[in-house]
């Protein structure tokens, strides 16, 4: 079945929800120039969780720690841009990395690389790790083959919101300091969801992998939520999930015999889309 127009997945960064917990909004009567300055406020740095689509180094920290390898640490990973590889899954910059530029602000560090040298994270922070999920680690425990796991790292969303608890403290000293800084940032929560529900279809019936969506999403917003009312920032984007179905490792991995299963168009695996398109709807029953 030919593969057409897949969608590169360095690329695909879909922003569903922009959560402006309390940001007041600009009034029907304010004039053009002040709508115009609110939309070109300036942020002074930029806070990440998320999988491979926003880490920019943590996953072959983690990895390395496990002792697994890690591919992106070799070519052509990094070739076109930085030279050499960085930790992104990617051969050259992430949506994240652009996103930085253009508001004059240094890439966003990874992280968990504090621990293999000092760094500064006041202006900014990326705690998202390849491979992460939504749902705890132990969710997927349940189908460990005798002596193994189908997912041996925590690296979840709730283990990265951990992270940025740990760190709070060397970044804001005082309420108002935290306020201050989190108020003149952006936080990204995701995308999540596209690493649930492959690990998931290893062991289930795509129409139990649908099952597992608002619990996945149940699990974003409430980590959403929970970052608003403990640590206030005014800026939150939650991406929302990419079009599985397209991505050359799942069209490998998951392959269908029956051409009907392919989208004539694009090539991309219907049935596995679906479950993405399903996430943003049940997102979109929140806004």
């Amino acid at each position: 079945m030919p593969r057409k127009q897949l969608v590169p997945p360095c690329a695909v960064w879909l922003l569903v929800v922009l959560v402006l917990s309390s940001s007041a909004p600009v009034p029907a009567s304010s004039s053009s120039s002040t709508t115009t300055l609110r939309v070109r406020r300036r942020y002074d740095s930029i806070f990440s969780l998320g999988d491979s689509y926003a880490d920019t180094g943590n996953g072959p920290v983690v990895f390395g720690w496990h002792a697994i390898a890690n591919p992106v640490m070799r070519p052509p990973y990094g070739s076109t841009f930085f030279g050499r590889p960085t930790g992104r899954n990617c051969d050259g910059r992430l949506v994240i990395d652009f996103l930085a530029e253009s508001l004059g602000l240094p890439l966003v560090p990874p992280f968990l690389q504090a621990r293999q040298g000092a760094r500064s994270f006041g202006r900014g922070a990326n705690f998202a790790v390849g491979g992460a999920t939504a749902l705890d680690a132990s969710f997927f425990h349940r189908w460990d083959p005798p002596g193994g796991s189908v997912f041996p790292l925590n690296i979840s969303l709730g283990v990265q919101l951990q992270s940025f608890q740990s760190l709070k403290p060397s970044l804001c000293a005082t309420p108002k300091d935290c306020n201050k800084l989190f108020g003149r940032s952006i936080f990204f929560v995701g995308a999540f969801g596209a690493n649930d529900y492959l690990l998931a279809m290893a062991a289930m019936s795509l129409e139990q992998v649908r099952s597992l969506v608002p619990g996945v999403v149940g699990t974003i917003s409430m980590a959403v939520e929970r970052l608003i009312v403990e640590h206030g920032p005014t800026t939150v984007v939650v991406p929302g999930v990419i079009p599985v179905g397209s991505t050359p490792p799942v069209l490998a991995t998951f392959a269908d015999p029956d051409p009907a299963g392919y989208d004539p168009r694009t090539g991309c695996l219907k049935a596995i889309n679906e479950v993405a398109v399903l996430e943003i709807y049940v997102f979109s029953l929140l806004v």
